[in-house]
């Protein structure tokens, strides 16, 4: 955003607390139950949402130096990322071309000189070049350059790394997350660094938690004890940027600004700013970091929740981690609350009583989420930016 669009946002949201409303936006729409319970959507969700759309697997300060790398297991495609000694970026299918062993287990590392399969030692650079096969003479007129690892289109923004788990896709980053490019520049993530990475499992659809970040009619009940709705309110502005959102929820000490100069305006300093990049991922930027969220389906009723904070970069004295650990503990309060309410959602659809839920005006975000969900399982909407046309499945073309 622009400095012109932040004082924009500020001023609406002082508008907003002045007249003690809240953002309303769209009409009252319902969403069948099924799309919470159903086994055959959620695996059409991951064969598409979670195949065809870029998804966070990584951040760029665990990958800095060459000979690093991150590993990605969620997406239902093993994925590997590497920085290789040029500096450069790559992903990969995380198999080896011989028998489809994972090259490494490791969640991420540094100083990796190479890829060693640890079933027959088959080795691989950095860039996925076949370099070594034990026993060569067994697979006689091997072309070791049709046998490399398997490319995935890869793109580094915001600090953040972003994979398409389909070979041979091609990814423009910048179309796809279009209207979110001037934002997530201005707020400059790109050297903050990746800090109390988390992964649990949880009982409940992954939409539901997506749900649940996509609007602020909830806060100031279900947090109300907590940091969430203590210092927080609801009123927005919000905005759908299809197929993304922004949230702002402006901190109580906001209504200060209107006795202050413009030049003293920060969005980040009074507000939590929200970030949606569909069709999984949720960015609260707050107190200074970026709590960076993503939900991957296991089944129809759970769901991998995986949790980082990035922090600004620089040195960790007692005052940043004393700061840092009231950040995260303020923050994980808040996520449980949500986590507790949507495994009470998820146990109750099971008995199948209630077969459809109702969003109102102030859940536009949600009725804007599923509809997009909608769109794309059934055809109708593409992610932008990926052209899926070159994908092929990894073939041994020597052999056949």
């Amino acid at each position: 955003m622009t400095r012109d669009e932040e004082l924009t946002i500020i001023a609406q949201a002082l508008s907003l607390i002045e007249s003690n409303k809240l953002h309303m936006e769209g009409e009252v729409r319902t969403v069948p139950t099924s799309r919470y319970t159903s086994p055959q959507r959620v695996e059409l969700e991951r064969n598409i949402l979670f195949r065809r759309f870029p998804i966070i697997v990584g951040f760029s300060s665990q990958l800095r130096e060459p000979g690093s790398f991150v590993t990605h297991n969620h997406t239902g495609v093993p994925i590997l990322v590497t920085r290789d000694e040029q500096g450069g970026l790559n992903a990969f299918v995380n198999q080896c071309r011989h028998r489809g062993t994972q090259l490494t287990c490791q969640p991420s590392g540094q100083q990796l000189r190479h890829l060693v399969c640890p079933f027959h030692a088959w080795s691989y650079d950095l860039r996925g070049n076949l370099r070594a096969v034990p026993q060569a003479a067994s697979f006689p007129d091997l072309d070791r350059t049709q046998f490399g690892l398997c490319r995935l289109p890869v793109a580094e923004r915001y600090g953040m790394i972003f994979v398409t788990p389909t070979p041979g896709a091609t990814m423009d980053i910048d179309t796809f997350l279009g209207p979110l490019v001037p934002d997530l520049g201005y707020f400059g993530f790109d050297d903050y660094v990746a800090d109390r990475l988390h992964e649990t499992k949880q009982p409940f659809n992954w939409k539901l938690h997506m749900d649940a970040t996509l609007e602020g009619y909830h806060i100031p009940f279900l947090h109300s004890r907590t940091q969430g709705g203590l210092e927080f309110q609801a009123t927005g502005p919000h905005v759908y940027l299809r197929p993304h959102a922004r949230m702002v929820l402006p901190h109580k000490s906001m209504i200060q600004y209107k006795q202050m100069p413009q030049k003293f305006w920060r969005l980040g300093n009074r507000a939590a700013v929200v970030w949606m990049i569909f069709p999984n991922t949720t960015i609260f930027c707050v107190h200074g970091t970026a709590q960076v969220t993503s939900l991957f389906p296991v089944d129809a009723g759970h769901c991998q929740f995986s949790s980082t904070m990035l922090r600004q970069p620089g040195a960790v004295d007692e005052r940043v981690q004393k700061h840092l650990d009231f950040v995260h503990e303020s923050f994980w309060t808040t996520m449980e609350e949500d986590h507790h309410v949507c495994e009470s959602i998820q146990a109750a659809a099971a008995g199948g009583a209630m077969t459809e839920y109702v969003f109102g005006k102030l859940e536009f975000g949600i009725s804007s989420f599923h509809a997009t969900v909608d769109d794309a399982l059934d055809g109708r909407y593409a992610a932008p930016g990926i052209d899926l046309a070159p994908a092929q499945p990894m073939r041994l073309e020597a052999y056949t």
